[in-house]
């Protein structure tokens, strides 16, 4: 009856966190009226009521809460006349989402990039295998590194053993110039191509590896640890909270905007033009705005992505680890874009 009444769900649940939060803060007097069971299975109700429709016995409780808090909310205003309501503007919209956001993976991190404040977060400091989001890194070190990216690399019998991309077959023997190996690696994520760049690093990949990890150490990245160029490497660990600050970092790098942008590309292979596609569905869905992606998957880490979107009229970086699936991380960035749109739409 209360979200009838205000015309729409999102005001009435954002109303129920922020009395959560008075009641936290020591405001049990105002909360009273809040005796009909838990706050966020409410404000699940309101966001979700397909799963478990409203019943006219919750009304009294929730219509208290709402008069509480305005009450309460009425009395600070008054407390403080001489204060100038904040400017309604996109950019400074308090963004409340962690109380009603639905993510299955099992590591979650949404942040403001502007402001750097974090909008969503679960699990985020644990440390776990990231497989090819470690591509981020190899890409910044390759680059860093001010090589020669027309120089032709030929495969050898190490960069192509393992599990290859299915879709980009490399072999023993091929040439490809530094510049297709990089984007071979960051757009289908090709192991082999992350391999070639370490590789034929100066120095070897002893010395790639030494790189990759000075790299780390100078973005402050303490909760990093990557031992290959490829993610294949159940050692190379960081949590959702240090992948945040990556994405922000390397969206620094024009190139790397650039590419992990791109829904596809070309290689040649046999003297023969071979398409490739972006392992991230989301670029070519028109509805999105993204300016950085790299998705991941091992059997250590799930289902991965991190990525750089503009939501809601600003630049959200999102990171997402350990989904089962891809429909389940493609479910839980939709639900996170949902949120963030609704949030801001008041």
């Amino acid at each position: 009856m209360a979200a009838s009444i205000l015309g729409q769900p999102w005001p009435l649940a954002r109303a129920l966190q922020a009395l959560d939060k008075l009641q936290i803060a020591g405001l049990t007097q105002t909360a009273m009226a809040a005796n009909g069971g838990d706050l966020l299975s409410r404000i699940k109700r309101l966001v979700r009521p397909d799963v478990q429709p409203w019943h006219w016995k919750m009304a009294a409780p929730v219509l208290g809460i709402v008069a509480a808090l305005f009450l309460v909310l009425q009395t600070q205003v008054n407390a403080a006349p001489d204060q100038a309501a904040p400017a309604k503007s996109t950019s400074q919209h308090p963004i409340l989402l962690s109380a009603y956001v639905k993510t299955s993976s099992e590591h979650v991190m949404v942040m403001d990039e502007q402001s750097g404040k974090v909008l969503l977060e679960k699990n985020a400091d644990s440390v776990v295998p990231i497989a090819s989001l470690s591509k981020l890194v190899t890409a910044m070190v390759t680059l860093d590194a001010k090589l020669d990216m027309n120089e032709m690399i030929t495969l050898d019998k190490g960069d192509v053993a393992g599990w290859q991309n299915t879709q980009v077959k490399l072999y023993q023997g091929m040439s490809l110039s530094r510049q297709t190996l990089l984007e071979l690696s960051l757009i289908p994520s090709s192991n082999a191509a992350a391999q070639a760049l370490a590789r034929s690093y100066p120095g070897g990949k002893a010395a790639f590896v030494s790189a990759l990890q000075k790299k780390i150490a100078s973005l402050g990245l303490r909760a990093t640890h990557l031992e290959d160029a490829t993610g294949i490497s159940p050692n190379n660990r960081s949590s959702a909270r240090d992948l945040a600050h990556l994405v922000k970092l390397a969206a620094s790098y024009p190139q790397l905007r650039q590419l992990t942008s791109r829904s596809g590309g070309q290689y040649r292979r046999d003297g023969k033009v071979v398409d490739y596609q972006s392992t991230n569905p989301l670029i070519v869905d028109k509805n999105w705005d993204l300016s950085l992606s790299k998705t991941g998957y091992s059997k250590n880490a799930g289902r991965c992505i991190s990525m750089r979107a503009t939501i809601a009229g600003r630049p959200i970086i999102v990171i997402l680890l350990n989904a089962k699936n891809t429909d389940v991380r493609t479910d839980d960035v939709m639900n996170i874009r949902t949120a963030l749109e609704d949030a801001t739409s008041g």
